[in-house]
């Protein structure tokens, strides 16, 4: 344990950057994916580490695990008292990961004054204000506005939120300006994706995420009348948002790592999520060479200017404007509608650049 110990405060004694993160990998969600890719972007020109939980045995292993492509539809649990003592006992457990997730952090400005702690979840209670604090934020809100659900979130963020000293990452332009924010989008390596052009002039319509109200799942539903959906994602254990996946037109695929590598170039990529900071699944879909219809969010009003890139307000009636769309993408030939995806590819390699997004990162960590 001593022996560990000393390890640890000589390891981060000569940090330039500290990368931790609360919880297991998990390809389900964007920010674990997220903030390993931030790591291999700077390792090569700071000191960094990342914590033990996204190292590269532990994504290595989140790969081998064997998936369920079916997963079964969660029924009403009989006995409350059960269900209440399960959500206590997971919220004790996070609360013990976000005291090792504060631990961590402040144990290493206290043994390195001028490391650069990054982070993602609005979690921390700093030891002192001199702390250099990054937090990439995930939802296009205000710095203090509540994310977070349950008491232990809750508890943790109203502190967070009174470090006014923290700096704020944004992955896109905010419609107003705060002090201490910066714009940095995330970096993906177009090397992982691949066009791949299709065997049939079919248009082919997927829809990536968890699958639950929040990010759209009753308006995929929907749309699912007009047209199939391929549909990837992890469920909850919302029972009643679970059925809707039994919609005709729905082809529930199930939790699928890297699920776009089955995108082809051309297909529609639909996102409907209410909040997002830039969804990290239509940054693939574009790099995929795919078109875009999504509602009306920060994010996606940052893709407007691309030649595929549906956007839907809210205030518009759904069934009148994806009758116009559809009619446009109808009209498309094969060919226009693969040209396109490929100039949907050409400006996210250029936004999502590893010069770009490195260099932003570099001016921050320097400064």
């Amino acid at each position: 344990m001593i022996s560990f110990f000393n390890k640890y405060i000589k390891d981060v004694s000569n940090l330039d950057v500290y990368i931790v993160y609360v919880g297991s990998f998990n390809l389900n969600i964007g920010p674990p994916s997220s903030m390993v890719s931030l790591f291999k972007l700077l390792r090569d020109s700071f000191n960094c580490r990342i914590s033990s939980n996204l190292t590269q045995d532990k994504v290595d292993a989140y790969k081998l695990r064997p998936k369920k492509n079916i997963v079964t539809l969660n029924r009403k649990n009989p006995i409350p008292l059960i269900i209440n003592l399960l959500e206590v006992v997971k919220e004790f457990k996070l609360f013990l990961s976000i005291l090792s997730f504060n631990f961590k952090c402040n144990m290493a400005y206290l043994v390195n004054k001028d490391v650069k702690i990054i982070i993602t979840q609005p979690w921390l209670i700093p030891v002192s204000s001199k702390m250099n604090v990054i937090y990439t934020r995930r939802a296009n809100v205000s710095r203090h506005a509540m994310i977070g659900d349950g008491i232990v979130r809750k508890f943790f963020e109203y502190f967070f939120n009174r470090s006014t000293f923290i700096k704020v990452v944004y992955l896109v332009e905010q419609t107003s300006c705060e002090p201490n924010t910066y714009i940095i989008p995330n970096f993906f390596d177009e090397r992982n994706f691949d066009p791949i052009v299709p065997s049939t002039e079919k248009i082919r319509f997927n829809f990536a995420g968890t699958w639950n109200y929040r990010k759209g799942a009753n308006e995929i539903a929907i749309l699912a009348s007009k047209f199939d959906i391929n549909v990837y994602g992890a469920l909850t254990d919302d029972s009643e948002c679970n059925k809707l996946l039994e919609t005709k037109g729905i082809k529930y695929l199930g939790s699928v790592p890297r699920c776009y590598d089955n995108y082809f170039l051309g297909d529609i990529f639909l996102s409907f999520s209410k909040v997002e900071g830039f969804q990290r699944s239509v940054a693939e879909s574009l790099l995929k060479g795919c078109l875009i219809i999504a509602r009306e969010r920060p994010d996606s009003l940052s893709i407007r200017d691309f030649p595929g890139v549906y956007i839907i307000k809210y205030d518009d009636n759904l069934d009148s404007v994806m009758e116009e769309v559809l009619n446009e993408l109808n009209n498309m030939s094969f060919e226009e509608r693969m040209r396109i995806g490929m100039e949907n590819r050409a400006l996210a390699i250029k936004m999502f650049s590893e010069t770009k997004v490195f260099g932003l990162w570099k001016d921050l960590l320097t400064c």
